[in-house]
């Protein structure tokens, strides 16, 4: 009797019914009910993180694409920023030193014969009133 007490107790049989004559009954319905239980609560739990890890890695992905939209919007920015900088660069260029004033065509008359397009004079930087005024309508040499 000694002997079956001591393999319940190592092979976990401590809710199996035996008879009096030492032989193995089925096991009782309630122990079966609590395996199914732990099973589906096991297997809920493991859905559950996957889902979780899913979620995660989804989250990651699309904040990673983010950022890297973010660096290509900054990119562009300074790259049309630096084409901005060039291009006043050769306006200040061609228009010569700071002394050149530049106006639209349509401050000379009401209909030019060249519209939208821009000339530039000479500033008054020796300018003598007394003297002639800068000719406007004549093109520069």
């Amino acid at each position: 009797m000694l002997a079956i007490q001591e393999l319940k107790a190592f092979a976990g049989f401590e809710r199996c019914r035996f008879f009096k004559n030492d032989s193995l009954m089925k096991t009782q319905p309630g122990s079966i009910r609590a395996s199914g239980f732990a099973l589906v609560i096991t297997l809920a739990l493991m859905i559950l993180l996957t889902v979780i890890a899913v979620g995660l890695l989804s989250l990651s992905s699309i904040s990673l694409r983010s950022s890297a939209q973010g660096e290509a919007m900054a990119m562009a920015r300074s790259n049309a920023r630096l084409a901005l900088m060039l291009a006043i660069g050769d306006l200040q260029k061609s228009l010569g030193p700071d002394r050149a004033v530049s106006g639209s065509s349509e401050i000379l008359t009401a209909t030019p014969a060249k519209p939208h397009t821009t000339g530039d004079w000479e500033s008054w930087w020796d300018f003598n009133p007394a003297g002639s005024s800068p000719d406007y309508v004549g093109e520069k040499s």
